[in-house]
């Protein structure tokens, strides 16, 4: 086909064969371009899923490792002896010791109603065991 530069018709299929040949290019690019973003989208998510993998069993040793310490913990604390448990008993050793002050004030004034027969009948029993 014979083009002739004069021809109104001629032109008019250059420009349009131009066009095509631009769009067909466009296209092309613009395919390899939409392709080289899906891949680099699916390697981006392969990664990512790799990784949650690997943070997923970081963090199920480190809640093993957490349970673990505060086993360790409350065992370690479980026997402590602490400051409740100290007033707790100092009330009741102060309760015992006035029980055992009272007490001894009872047998102290037994021993003074008592204390000179207990001693005569001391003294008469040693004067007759001789």
């Amino acid at each position: 086909m014979m083009v002739h530069e004069e021809c109104p018709s001629c032109k008019e299929k250059i420009i349009s064969e131009t066009n095509t040949r631009w769009e067909q290019h466009s296209q092309s690019i613009l395919s390899a371009v939409i392709v080289a973003l899906l891949v680099w989208v699916g390697y981006s998510v392969s990664q990512n899923s790799k990784d949650i993998a690997v943070v997923g069993n970081q963090f199920n040793a480190m809640q093993n490792q957490i349970s673990f310490m505060q086993n360790q913990l409350t065992a370690a604390t479980s026997d402590k002896y602490t400051g409740t448990n100290a007033a707790k008993d100092f009330l009741i050793i102060t309760k015992q010791l006035d029980e055992v002050k009272a007490d001894v004030k009872e047998i102290g004034r037994e021993q003074q109603i008592r204390g000179p027969r207990i001693k005569r009948l001391e003294d008469f029993h040693r004067s007759h065991s001789k």
